[in-house]
Order: structure tokens, then C-alpha cells, then sequence
């Protein structure tokens, strides 16, 4: 879950649980300074990030936890196919 202080919300619902291990918070924590370091507003990058993040572990499997960065470039992909991003 993100929140703002001006009210606002999100839920990463596609984040699986096995997301709350050791290093993974790492992982979330650059993806977000990625974003912010592209101009993305805070609470907007803290958003994406959540939702990259739970997105590119739930397309992993459970046995393939132990690799926390993998998968992210997947997962671009995916957005850059579907919002027409040349790449």
C-alpha cells in the first residue's frame, strides 16, 4: 500500500507474498529512485514501483524467490508493448 498525506492511495494487489523477504525492499527502493530520478512525482513513482514490483515476483515463481532484481526488464517490455513505446 502507498499513501499520501493529501489522502490519496494505492494498492499493489498483484504483489505476492513472498515479496516481505530479505532484499526485496532493496529492489523496491531503487525502482522507485529510478522514477524519481525521471521526474516522476513521489507518490506516483512510489505507485509504479509497488506495482512493477509485485508485478515482475508474481510472474516469477516461488522456487525462483531467492533472485530479487530478476524479471524487471520483462516487465518493461510488457509496458512499453502495451502503451506503443518504441524501445
Amino acid at each position: 500500500m502507498v499513501a499520501s498525506a493529501d489522502g490519496r492511495a494505492t494498492i499493489a494487489a498483484n504483489a505476492p507474498p513472498w515479496l516481505a523477504t530479505a532484499g526485496a525492499g532493496d529492489v523496491l527502493a531503487g525502482m522507485i529512485a529510478g522514477l524519481l530520478a525521471q521526474g516522476v512525482p513521489a507518490f506516483e513513482a512510489a505507485s509504479i514501483g509497488a506495482w512493477m514490483h509485485g508485478e515482475r515476483r508474481a510472474r516469477r515463481s516461488r522456487s525462483d524467490r531467492g533472485r530479487s532484481a530478476g524479471g524487471a526488464p520483462a516487465v518493461f517490455r510488457r509496458l512499453y508493448d502495451e502503451f506503443g513505446i518504441d524501445y
